[in-house]
């Protein structure tokens, strides 16, 4: 059985259901932790933009930040947040609207959320506003290759897992439009890279499946 989650639509027993499963799919994460720790978070605020159920948004604290804080735009993602850890300041909210003030983080951390976002431009505008100047950040998220820009910004279904997957839908975009929105807002790419992600893949059954040549993740390091 394919279970399905959109942004916003998380029930809070969908929303149990993909925390416990979250875990099959944390190789994808490794290259975005090694840039958690080549920037060092010791001491430092950080916010976890789209934090989900909150679980790296914890481990900030445990290894020595200062402060750490989470949003996330489901309600019930927010809701496991705050059953998880004590001490971190969770908030429903959008990422093109961020209820911060300005230089607020040393560093911002996103974690496979980013191609859900319709408006690039105002998200990373929001980045690097609220980035202190020399702070980072550290992301991963889905784009793809195709030929057919008809269909970019429109659902695509992914499909995480290899058994009893679980359906996403991001939507889809192209390295340029990330690659141009991160330089309209002034943030510095340090590295970005494309990295295997063997826990997602296209649904075959998607109509413009043979449109795109490839799905890719791309795991960033920006500086203010």
């Amino acid at each position: 059985m394919v279970e399905c989650f959109r942004m916003k639509e998380y029930s809070k027993s969908l929303a149990d259901e993909y925390s416990k499963r979250r875990d099959q799919f944390k190789d994808a994460d490794a290259k975005l932790l090694e840039f958690v720790q080549l920037v060092n978070v010791k001491c430092k605020d950080i916010l976890d933009l789209g934090c989900g159920d909150g679980r790296y948004t914890a481990k900030f604290l445990e290894v020595g930040a200062r402060n750490a804080k989470g949003i996330d735009i489901s309600p019930a993602m927010i809701e496991l947040a705050k059953k998880r850890s004590i001490g971190v300041d969770f908030v429903v909210g959008d990422c093109s609207d961020l209820p911060y003030d300005n230089e607020s983080f040393d560093v911002i951390f996103s974690n496979f959320v980013l191609q859900h976002c319709h408006n690039l431009f105002a998200v990373f505008t929001e980045i690097a506003r609220t980035l202190k100047q020399g702070g980072y950040f550290i992301g991963s998220f889905n784009s793809i290759e195709t030929d057919n820009h008809k269909i970019l910004n429109h659902e695509m279904p992914i499909l995480l897992g290899k058994q009893d997957p679980i359906m996403l839908f991001d939507l889809m975009k192209l390295d340029e439009e990330y690659i141009a929105a991160i330089e309209h807002a002034g943030l510095k790419i340090v590295e970005y890279v494309d990295e295997p992600n063997n826990c997602a893949s296209i649904d075959p059954k998607f109509k413009n499946y043979s449109d795109i040549k490839k799905l890719k993740t791309i795991v960033c390091l920006l500086r203010k």
